[in-house]
This record gives C-alpha cells, sequence and structure tokens, in this order.
C-alpha cells in the first residue's frame, strides 16, 4: 500500500469497523508501519486495530499501546471516542487479567454514561458489570444490575428484554430466589409472543436443565417436551436426550432412562462430525450409562479411541 491509500484509509467512515471488522483487521494489517505516520494517525492506527479485534471477541493482550491511545484522545477531550474508550480500556485490562483496572474503567465508563445522560451507554455498562459479577458468582450484584436495567425496558429491544429477563431468572435462581421462575418463565412467553421460537427454546432447555438440578424432574421433563413441540429438529440433539434420561433415572422410571440415552448415544455418533457440543456430551453419556448398567444389572464396555467413543455391547 503506497503511502498516500494509507493516509486515505484513516479518512475512510468507521462503518467499516462497525459492520466489517474482519475486512478492517485485514486492511489494517496490510498498513506498512514505517510509511511515517504522524502521532495522530499513529494512535487512530491503535485505535482502529484495537476496535477490530473487540468487535470480532480477539484478544487485546498484543494492542500494548491502546493504553497509550487511549490517553491521547482523552487528553484532547475528544468525546466521541471516550465511551469506546472506557470499554476498549476495559476489555483490554480483562485480557491482562488486570481485574482491578478493568473494575475502575467498568466504573469510569458508567460515571461519564450517567453524567451524559445517555441511556444506551449506561445499559450497555450495566450489563458488562452484571456479566462480570455473574462470573464471579456474585448473584445478588447480577441481580441488583439487572433490577436497574429493566428500569430502562421501554429502552430494550424485545430480544434484549427477553435476555435481561431470564438472566435475572437464572441469577435468581442459583441464590434461591424465591421470584426466579416468575422471571424465567416471562423471558419465555415474551419471547414466543414475539415469535422468537430459537431464544424461546434456548431458555426452556437451560430452564429445564437448571429444574434437573434442583431435583423437580417431572416439571424439567415438562420443559424439555415443550421444546420438542415447539422445535421438533431438537429430537436429534443429545444435550437434550441427556437430560431426559437422567431425570427419568432420577425418577426411577429405567426403561425410559435407557430409551433417551439411546436415542442420545445414536444421535451423537451421527454428529460426530458436525457437533456442537464437544466431549462434555460424550463424558456425560458414559457415566450415565455406567449408572445405567449397575442399576439394571447388565454390563456394558465403552472405549475410547481417538476422537471416538465405540459402544462394544458386551454383556
Amino acid at each position: 500500500m503506497t503511502v498516500m491509500a494509507t493516509k486515505n484509509f484513516w479518512r475512510r467512515p468507521t462503518l467499516l469497523l462497525q459492520s466489517r471488522p474482519d475486512s478492517a483487521l485485514k486492511l489494517l494489517n496490510s498498513i506498512e508501519k514505517d510509511v511515517g505516520f504522524s502521532e495522530a494517525e499513529w494512535m487512530q492506527f491503535v485505535w482502529n486495530c484495537a476496535q477490530a479485534r473487540y468487535r470480532m471477541g480477539m484478544s487485546l493482550a498484543e494492542d500494548s499501546l491502546l493504553p497509550e491511545a487511549i490517553h491521547y484522545y482523552r487528553e484532547r477531550k475528544d468525546s466521541s471516542r471516550m465511551l469506546d474508550g472506557y470499554l476498549l480500556e476495559a476489555s483490554y485490562y480483562k485480557w491482562m487479567k488486570q481485574e482491578e483496572r478493568m473494575d475502575e474503567a467498568i466504573e469510569n465508563g458508567l460515571d461519564y454514561a450517567i453524567a451524559r445522560k445517555d441511556t444506551f451507554w449506561l445499559l450497555l455498562f450495566y450489563r458488562g458489570k452484571a456479566e462480570i459479577a455473574y462470573l464471579r458468582n456474585d448473584h445478588s450484584q447480577a441481580i441488583e444490575l439487572m433490577e436497574k436495567i429493566l428500569q430502562y425496558a421501554d429502552k430494550l429491544s424485545v430480544r434484549e428484554h427477553c435476555s435481561i429477563l431470564y438472566d435475572l431468572g437464572l441469577n435468581m435462581a442459583l441464590a434461591n430466589h424465591p421470584s426466579s421462575s416468575d422471571y424465567l418463565e416471562q423471558s419465555i412467553d415474551m419471547a414466543l409472543a414475539a415469535a422468537d421460537t430459537a431464544s424461546a427454546c434456548h431458555y426452556l432447555r437451560n430452564y429445564a436443565a437448571f429444574l434437573a438440578n434442583s431435583h423437580e424432574y417431572t416439571k424439567s421433563n415438562e420443559l424439555l417436551h415443550r421444546v420438542r413441540r415447539l422445535m421438533p429438529m431438537t429430537d436429534n440433539y443429545p444435550i437434550l436426550q441427556v437430560i431426559f434420561a437422567e431425570n427419568f433415572l432420577n425418577l426411577h422410571q429405567l426403561d425410559s432412562a435407557r430409551y433417551y440415552w439411546e436415542q442420545a448415544w445414536n444421535n451423537e455418533l451421527k454428529q460426530e462430525e458436525k457437533r456442537a457440543e464437544g466431549f462434555s456430551v460424550r463424558s456425560a453419556l458414559a457415566q450415565l450409562k455406567t449408572i445405567l448398567d449397575y442399576t439394571s444389572g447388565h454390563l456394558w464396555t465403552l472405549s475410547l479411541s481417538v476422537g471416538l467413543l465405540i459402544l462394544s455391547g458386551m454383556r
């Protein structure tokens, strides 16, 4: 790329970074680094690289000059980059495993959004804080933040509203809050009312798994049957059938447990090449089979070779 082409790149609209960050990053990586950047051009280059990686969910650990770029724009009171700067700063320190600095960046960003009365960024930082609280098992703080977000429900899209209700219900369930099922069911009903069947089934499946862990096996099965009715294709999902099998095992209905185990196993083998769930499903199936065999008095042998679990079927 020539010097002129390089410098013209900075004049392109930021739409490329927002809509096609992979293409933006490819262009950025093609730029020669010794073309005589001015300080402003170099800072914009660093900033754009970080923005592209952030939008692609990539690590920012290699963006070691990002703090310098953020400081550069803050010092010049560039309001168009201020809130993005706090977000990038928080993400950078997350990847650098510097949690205190990450928390500080989020708090500063939240304070700035509040001062600007910028609801979009306010909700974004609230959501970020809530996700961090969840990952830290601080469900009380996550609940508090989700409730704050719901105060702005009219600013949320239907999908965002559903997601917040679900996340609130999930955190309440993990905190043994009595209202957890109300919010989980609200998220499902709202998603169905919006014809978002995929999200509703995602919530239903996870809610069913939670109920199973809470020993509510019959209600868990009821929810799983709802998923099957709403999305018949889920009959081929091993993870769904594993939950069914575990529930029936715990209900001491061994014939049903074995039926769903076999369904799960057969579908798992069929999906060997395109599986999304991975080894955890095979591991769960192996453990469940051991329990079923012990309970029923039969002995089957499970062999693990390179990437393939083989049922040899010996009594």
